[in-house]
C-alpha cells in the first residue's frame, strides 16, 4: 500500500488481523466468491478461497477484481488485480474505499414488485422493506434458508424496469414471525445504478 492509501489502510489490517471473509468478484461481478483476507505482505494482499470448488472460475493473472469485506458495522471496497493464484495475491490499485456513506442512506420506495432471492437453489420470493444504492432490507413470509454471509442473488421489478444484481447477506434476524434479512450489493451494473438512482430519489 502506497502512503496515499494510508489514511484509509486501518481497517483493511483491521481485517486481515482477524481473518474476515471477504466477498470477491471480477471486473463486473458476474464470479462471487468467498475467501478469507490472510495476510497483506510486500506483494499484495494474500488471501484464501472458502470452500474451494473444482467448478469455481478463479480469476487469471492480471485481471481486475474488487474485494468487498465488513469491519464492525463498516463496510469497504478494494479493488486491484490477481497477482497470484499458488498462493492468491491481490496487488491493490487504488485505496480502500467505505461503502458507508449518504449516498446510501436508505429509503422505503413505493411501485416495487415482490422481489426474488436466489443462492442457487431456486427463487424465494421477498418483501423489500428498505433500499438504497448499496443494499436492501427483505422482509421473507416464509423460512428462508440464506445465512449471513451467503451471496445471493436480487431481483426486483420496479419503475423502468428490473434490478438485477449480486449481493452478500449481512444480517437476519427474526421478528413479530417475519424473517429480516440485510443484503449489501456488490458490483453494479450501470443500468442497476441507475435503476436504484431513480428508486430511491423519488421516494426521498
Amino acid at each position: 500500500m502506497s502512503p496515499t492509501h494510508e489514511p484509509l489502510s486501518p481497517p483493511l489490517h483491521d481485517a486481515v488481523e482477524q481473518r474476515v471473509e471477504a466477498i470477491l468478484t471480477d471486473a463486473i461481478g458476474s464470479e462471487p466468491l468467498p475467501v478469507i483476507l490472510d495476510a497483506l505482505r510486500l506483494d499484495g494482499l494474500h488471501v484464501r478461497l472458502k470452500g474451494l470448488r473444482s467448478e469455481l472460475v478463479i480469476p487469471p493473472i492480471g485481471s481486475p477484481v474488487r474485494l468487498q469485506f465488513r469491519v464492525g458495522s463498516a463496510s469497504w471496497a478494494l479493488t486491484g488485480r490477481v497477482a497470484g493464484r499458488k498462493p492468491f495475491v491481490i496487488r491493490p490499485d487504488g485505496e480502500v474505499r467505505t461503502l458507508d456513506s449518504r449516498a446510501s442512506a436508505r429509503v422505503h420506495p413505493k411501485g416495487l414488485g415482490v422481489a426474488k432471492v436466489d443462492s442457487g437453489k431456486g427463487p424465494i420470493d421477498a418483501l423489500i422493506g428498505d433500499l438504497s444504492v448499496g443494499g436492501c432490507g427483505l422482509r421473507f413470509a416464509a423460512e428462508p434458508t440464506f445465512v449471513v454471509g451467503q451471496v445471493v442473488s436480487v431481483r426486483v421489478p420496479g419503475p423502468g424496469g428490473e434490478l438485477c444484481c449480486l449481493g452478500t447477506v449481512w444480517f437476519r434476524f427474526t421478528k413479530a414471525g417475519e424473517v429480516r434479512m440485510g443484503v449489501q450489493f456488490g458490483v453494479l451494473t450501470e443500468a442497476a445504478t441507475r435503476l436504484l438512482h431513480r428508486w430511491t430519489s423519488a421516494a426521498g
